[in-house]
């Protein structure tokens, strides 16, 4: 990992993110210069496995929000161990062993990096009925979580997320009907993932955001 983000660093940067509500402006600013920095391991992750793969893929960057709800959760010194702050999506025509096989290929791309990809398999003990192979690579030092998904698996995982986001809007409705309107930070939270655009838009949504 690149010196000026050292593990110590970044997880000084978690836990000052939950030491008030809202976070420090300052270490939110933070915060979004380290996601460019993944931003960057994403698009060598997705360009090493399109050039090596003819596959359909998606890539995105976890959102502000979700990132500061999960830290809220284990503790703001976990931001180091994240490691889906960047995630790539595959989502294939195929059985279970073909699945794997196209895990181990990905595997094999990033086997000579500084550490080596783990395979993880959500097929038996996962979370809700989840179900998919993680490959968690390592691009320049950071992390990037590579799902590899079945269609099958796929719809499966786009269904429960349906049936938790109707439960969440219903509570949701509730407590404005009951509190007033949601925070700018709970707002935030809605969408567990920032959606994946050229590097130029992500920064331009960083500068208008005052982040610059």
């Amino acid at each position: 990992m690149d010196a000026d983000w050292s593990k110590s660093r970044i997880s000084r940067l978690g836990k000052a993110l939950i030491s008030t509500n809202p976070p420090p402006v300052d270490r939110l600013h933070e915060l979004h210069e380290l996601l460019i920095v993944y931003d960057e391991a994403l698009d060598a992750a997705v360009a090493r496995i399109r050039e090596d793969m003819n596959v359909q893929l998606t890539s995105r960057l976890k959102n502000t929000g979700t990132i500061l709800e999960k830290l809220r959760r284990t503790g703001g010194g976990s931001l180091p161990n994240v490691q889906d702050l960047a995630g790539i999506r595959m989502v294939l025509d195929c059985d279970l062993t073909e699945q794997m096989r196209f895990a181990r290929r990905v595997e094999s791309l990033f086997a000579a990096e500084s550490r080596p990809p783990k395979i993880v398999d959500r097929r038996v003990e996962g979370l809700r009925g989840y179900r998919a192979v993680h490959v968690i690579v390592t691009v320049a030092g950071r992390p990037v979580e590579v799902q590899i998904r079945t269609r099958l698996q796929h719809q499966w995982a786009n269904l429960s997320r349906n049936s938790r986001t109707s439960r969440v809007v219903e509570s949701a409705t509730a407590s404005r009907q009951t509190n007033g309107p949601c925070s700018s930070t709970s707002a935030l939270s809605d969408s567990s993932v920032m959606t994946r655009a050229p590097r130029e838009s992500l920064l331009t949504r960083l500068a208008v955001a005052g982040v610059s």
